[in-house]
């Protein structure tokens, strides 16, 4: 079994950590070239309202997020950075 990424990193990992490396295992999983753009209103009021019916109460805060990528880059090999 591979070591998990706090493991590797000697602690946990940053939420910009997990953020690049989400971007990064889309980027080539996908073979795509993703940049950041600000959100539409419309995306702003769709991401509130998931944010109280869905993730408020589910653990998927930065924490789970972390997790989250430990698992992406266990699974499929994608490094941050």
């Amino acid at each position: 079994m591979q070591p998990r990424l706090s493991e590797r990193l000697d602690g946990l990992v940053s939420w910009e950590e997990a953020a690049q490396a989400f971007i990064k295992g889309f980027s080539e999983s996908l073979n795509l070239e993703l940049r950041e753009e600000e959100l539409t209103e419309a995306e702003r009021e769709r991401a509130a309202q998931l944010e109280l019916e869905k993730y408020r109460n589910s653990g998927l805060d930065r924490t789970g997020l972390a997790r989250v990528v430990e698992f992406w880059q266990t699974a499929y090999g994608t490094g941050v950075g």
